[in-house]
Order: C-alpha cells, then sequence, then structure tokens
C-alpha cells in the first residue's frame, strides 16, 4: 500500500490481503473470510487465508490458527446448515418466479429505483461460498429472528407462491408432452387426475340438470345459427388438413381480417366425455393445444356450472402483434337429440378485468362446438365432434397467415381424438368376436 506521499509500499497485515496494484489507500487491503486465518503479511490473494480445521471457525481477518474455534452444537448446527441449503435451492425458483411478478408495469419503476439506488455493503462471493459459519449466521436469522412485513412485501409472496405453482405445473406439462410414450410415473400420475376431473364434468353434463338464464339461451341459439352459416357455407375453400382423419375448410376475407374455419372428425368416446375434455383447462391436453395454438397466457372464471369467463394471449411470432381474446363460453346438452354443444362468444364483462395488453390486437373471436352421439362401435361410444370458428383482428392480414391458423383449427379436434383413440381396442375386440363366431359355426 502507498499513499501519495510515500516512496515505498506497507504490507498487509497478517489476516490481511490485497490483490490491488499501486493502491493508495490501507483500505485496500481486505480482510481474510470468517472461518480462515493467515498469519502471513505482504498477502496478494485470498489464496493465502487457511481454511479452518473441520468443525472449526473463525471470525472475519483472523490472523492464527489459534482463532480457529469449535463449534457448541455442531450435530445441530449441520441440521440447520443442511435445512437452510435446502430452502436455498427450493426457494430459488419462488424467488424467480417472484421475480417474474415485479418486472410487470405495476413494478417496473420501484425495481428501476432500488437497482439503482448505491449499496454499501458488498458481498464478495468466492469459492467458500458455503462457509459454515456464514450459513450458521444466516441459519439463525431464519430460526430465531422475528421478522416484520409490509403488506406490500406480503402481496408480492402471496403472487410469487401463485406464480410458482403456475411455473411447476407448466414444467410439468412441459416434461410429460416431450416423453410421449415413454413410462413415467409423473405422467401417470397427471393422466389419473386429468381423468378424474374429466369424469366429475362429464357426470355433471350428463346427470345435473341445469338451470339458463334468458342470456345464456340466446348465446346458445345465436352460437347454432353462427355454426350453421358456417357449415353451409359455399365460399369455402377445402384445404388439406394436417390430420387426415379431420376434414377441414377454411376462408379468409381479404381486406378484414378475418378467418373463418369448420373442422370435423370421430371421437372414440361419449359425448360428454368429449365436452368435459373441452371444458378442462388444467388438463394435459388443454396444455398440449394451448402450446400448439401458441397460447401464453390464459384466465378462467367460473360464473356457474356450464359458464365461465375465458381470455386468453397468443403469441404470433416476431413481426406479427400477439393476439388477446376475452370470451365468455357456455355449454348445454339438448334433451332430445342427447348433442351437447359448447359456445364461446366476445364478453365486454371480462374485459374491464382483464383489459388488452398495451401494443396486443384485440380480436373478435367466436368458437361452437357440436358433440353429436353415433352408434357404438364393439361395445365403444363413438361421437362426431365438429367445430365452426371465425377469427376477426379488424384489419388486413396476409392469406399465408390466415391459412397457417385455419391449419391449426384442425389440431384441435385431431388432439381430442388421438386422446380418445381406441383404434387397437376395436380392432381386439372385432377379432375376438370374429373367432368366437368363427367357433360357433365350426362347433355346429
Amino acid at each position: 500500500v502507498t499513499t501519495p506521499q510515500a516512496t515505498s509500499c506497507s504490507d498487509c497485515g497478517a489476516g490481511k490481503f490485497s490483490p490491488a496494484v499501486g493502491a493508495k489507500s490501507e483500505s485496500t487491503c481486505l480482510d481474510c473470510y470468517a472461518g480462515k486465518y493467515s498469519n502471513s503479511t505482504k498477502a496478494s490473494s485470498a489464496s493465502t487465508c487457511i481454511k479452518c480445521p473441520n468443525g472449526t471457525t473463525s471470525m472475519v481477518g483472523s490472523n492464527s490458527s489459534a482463532s480457529c474455534t469449535f463449534f457448541e452444537n455442531s450435530t445441530q448446527d449441520q441440521k440447520d446448515i443442511n435445512a437452510l441449503i435446502g430452502g436455498l435451492v427450493g426457494g430459488t425458483l419462488v424467488f424467480l418466479c417472484g421475480l417474474l411478478v415485479f418486472l410487470s408495469k405495476k413494478h417496473k419503476q420501484a425495481l428501476k429505483k432500488a437497482l439503482t439506488t448505491p449499496i454499501d455493503t458488498k458481498f464478495e462471493i468466492q469459492d467458500d461460498l458455503y462457509d459454515r459459519a456464514a450459513l450458521m449466521s444466516l441459519a439463525n436469522i431464519m430460526k430465531n429472528e422475528s421478522q416484520d412485513y409490509t403488506q406490500e412485501e406480503k402481496d408480492a409472496i402471496e403472487e410469487g407462491k401463485k406464480l410458482y405453482i403456475r411455473c411447476t405445473e407448466s414444467k410439468k406439462a412441459e416434461d410429460n408432452v416431450s416423453i410421449v410414450g415413454k413410462e413415467s410415473s409423473t405422467v401417470k400420475h397427471d393422466e389419473e387426475l386429468d381423468k378424474e376431473e374429466q369424469e366429475r364434468i362429464a357426470n355433471i353434463i350428463r346427470n345435473e340438470k341445469q338451470v339458463y338464464s334468458e342470456e345464456e339461451k340466446r348465446a346458445i341459439k345465436e352460437g347454432k345459427e353462427f355454426y350453421e352459416r358456417i357449415r353451409g357455407g359455399t365460399t369455402f375453400k377445402k384445404v388439406v388438413s394436417p390430420d387426415s382423419n379431420v376434414g377441414l375448410k377454411i376462408v379468409h376475407n381479404d381486406g378484414r381480417g378475418g378467418c373463418c374455419g369448420f373442422a370435423t372428425t370421430v371421437v372414440d368416446a361419449s359425448v360428454e366425455e368429449c365436452a368435459a375434455e373441452g371444458l378442462n383447462f388444467d388438463s394435459l391436453y388443454y396444455q398440449m393445444r394451448a402450446k400448439r395454438l401458441n397460447i401464453s397466457e390464459r384466465h378462467v372464471k367460473y360464473i356457474n356450472s356450464h359458464s365461465l369467463y375465458y381470455a386468453t394471449t397468443r403469441n404470433n411470432g416476431f413481426f406479427i402483434k400477439s393476439f388477446d381474446t376475452r370470451s365468455i363460453c357456455t355449454w348445454m346438452k339438448e334433451k332430445e337429440s342427447g348433442n351437447v354443444l359448447i359456445n364461446f362468444s366476445d364478453s365486454k364483462e371480462f374485459m374491464e378485468e382483464y383489459p388488452a395488453k398495451d401494443g396486443n390486437i384485440l380480436c373478435s373471436a367466436r368458437a361452437f362446438f357440436l358433440f353429436e352421439p353415433l352408434d357404438p362401435v364393439q361395445g365403444i361410444p363413438r361421437t362426431a365432434a365438429s367445430l365452426a370458428m371465425r377469427v376477426d383482428i379488424g384489419r388486413s392480414i396476409p392469406s399465408v397467415v390466415a391459412s397457417k391458423h385455419g391449419k391449426q383449427l384442425a389440431s384441435i379436434l385431431s388432439d381430442l381424438r388421438e386422446l380418445f383413440d381406441k383404434t387397437k381396442e376395436i380392432s381386439v375386440r372385432k377379432r375376438r368376436l370374429d373367432g368366437e363366431a368363427d367357433q360357433a359355426a365350426l362347433d355346429r
């Protein structure tokens, strides 16, 4: 260390080191960290500091091995440290997810101020991050010191916990999609939960009487009229569907930004099962469908057992702005035909709670699902599933983009068909019945 008037350097004392060259102040001499000591002078590196023997620690800036003393309760302290490490690792994801909340517009200004405010304390992160003394200090604070939190901090923690749950659920769904076809206890567990929820919703549709308001009846009626117009439209163009088992036709209204489509298929399930899966917004099927349709965010608010509000944000790549939709969904089972109908239409009420995001395009969207019961095959129920959809962004979009979105319409029914596909089971049953018939003929 030198001073402006000095002609020679002064050594850093024992227990200290300084990596600085040409330093002009003794403050550049840094203390050895807690749990280490050094009896050397002139030290220029932290590596000069020697770690205390196992089971001992020392104060910051210790200059001899005599400074290393034993812990009073080594076993319990180790448990505290292990618990702390586990808490730190487990809490990292909570922190990261919680940070996303603070990055929202509401907290940007406060976060910017916090990041630009000078901080006096320096945290030196070295190879000895897990030094026992430092960890013990943190463990003692968590274990013994009561903390007071502002309401804003409490709200932020709650938001972080909710976001953590959504993050883990989303990650779980992505993992399961990526390992389709492989045995996994996680996949089995999720499929079991999905099955239970699907059966619960299906039983409501199948058994529970629903009372509809005049507004809900009108929405279903308008949805059926919309469906018939789309199904019977003469200006549609048949296109090659990504799934040969799904019929698809679309029309693009140039200059208006509108795109209409109609898709149909046959599903190896009852009408109640098909409708229930379409209304189960937490299932793996929905997660797959959302990923395929580039839905990055969604909100569901239940009104009653047959109606709900539904909001989505859909990413369209770098060159096209994201689309927002705000809808109300109502389902109904027709007593005479046994058909199940699901209608999605624009909702002004949900716009107040979830307004369109800045920079996004608010779309007008309508969708109508019709599930019609068919005769069973080999004892397996079957359903004719069809979907009519219209999306209008209120501005011109290229035909190629409209065609791409139209083809994604087919994927909704394709995913549903594949989810319930029982082709192999039907084939096995048919072969068994044919074999029994042949044997009966031989017996005669």
